[in-house]
């Protein structure tokens, strides 16, 4: 069988006497260049590699640290020291986006006998502030407050963040073979008891109500980095009553200096009434009064500020063994 052949790409080749012409060294130049931009996109994932960050410096001005990021097309970008912007032309209570992007242009003029042009190409980290995320990498979304300030809330919400691409099988676990981009806390249940609430009594590897029902809270760890909030799974060997989750994202609010507290909606899961939780929700177990339930939630969360917690309050005699939240990344789909 005749192999079968593809061009994949030329490099520049050289021999002694031979007449180099311009585009002899923009082809050697072109080589090495478009290698590194096709290494940055297939092997890491675009965004801010290290620094970066943005902060306050005084009312109406942002300051941004030094660091690096890759651009969607592989491009390099960073900055070499703190940089600062003027907000103060934007409105109140607006909220801007910190922007990080690539430029080039030509550098100065060289005159020759032969002729005359640029003989560099210069490359620029172009940082800006505007109401939109534009084409470059996202650093940061601040929003003024009332008096147009920037004494607002500073975001990574919307930032992406490269890393390097897991082949397929690398590390074994089916999230991470695709770039990490959701994964399930799982735990126990081991709530604290509420002010006059009954209590559950606390085992080894689940918690149990007396017939009289019982409530209690739990703080949910929540990995760094993640933004969002996907999915919540309750079960447990027993439920002769009605259990009521209750999600709250909490921790702290910087825009109104106060402490945070939303409410997730609220889900309930009623023994006597299965049809009630929606089809392809519930798993129903072979074991009598066992339960598995499982709701979708999707839910902002800001890595830097908001944490999440968990109240279970439950009518009768139950046993749960597991509480799980499925969190999601950048980028991350249902």
């Amino acid at each position: 069988m005749t192999a079968i052949r593809q061009l994949i790409r030329s490099r520049p080749d050289y021999f002694r006497g031979q007449l180099l012409e311009e585009e002899d060294f923009r082809s050697e130049q072109d080589y090495h260049r478009n290698a590194g931009l096709l290494h940055n996109t297939t092997l890491h994932s675009w965004g801010v590699v290290d620094g970066l960050t943005v902060s306050f410096n005084g009312e109406k001005k942002l300051a941004v640290a030094p660091g690096r990021a890759i651009d969607t097309q592989g491009r390099q970008i960073f900055l070499k020291e703190t940089e600062t912007l003027d907000v103060s032309a934007f409105d109140a209570d607006q909220t801007v986006f910190v922007v990080l992007s690539y430029e080039e242009g030509p550098g100065k003029e060289r005159h020759t006998d032969h002729g005359e042009g640029s003989a560099q190409t210069m490359e620029y980290s172009v940082l800006s502030v505007s109401t939109t995320e534009g084409a470059g990498v996202t650093l940061a979304r601040v929003h003024l407050d009332s008096r147009k300030k920037v004494t607002g809330t500073i975001s990574y919400a919307h930032t992406h963040y490269a890393s390097s691409v897991l082949a397929p099988g690398q590390v074994g676990y089916r999230e991470l073979a695709k770039g990490l981009r959701s994964g399930w806390v799982r735990m126990p249940f081991k709530p604290t008891p509420l002010e006059n609430q009954p209590v559950f009594r606390i085992g080894a590897t689940e918690a149990r109500s007396t017939d009289e029902g019982a409530a209690g809270s739990m703080a949910i760890p929540v990995p760094p980095g993640v933004t969002r909030v996907q999915r919540f799974r309750i079960a447990g060997e027993k439920n002769e009553g009605v259990i009521t989750v209750e999600f709250f994202r909490c921790g702290w609010d910087p825009a109104e200096d106060d402490h945070e507290k939303t409410p997730l909606p609220k889900a309930e899961f009623d023994a006597k009434s299965p049809r009630a939780i929606p089809p392809g929700h519930t798993k129903v177990s072979k074991v009598k009064d066992s339960f598995e339930y499982t709701e979708t939630l999707q839910f902002d969360l800001d890595p830097q500020y908001h944490a999440l917690a968990v109240v279970i309050t439950v009518t009768k005699k139950t046993s749960i063994s597991l509480v799980a939240v499925e969190f999601g990344y950048p980028g991350s789909k249902d």
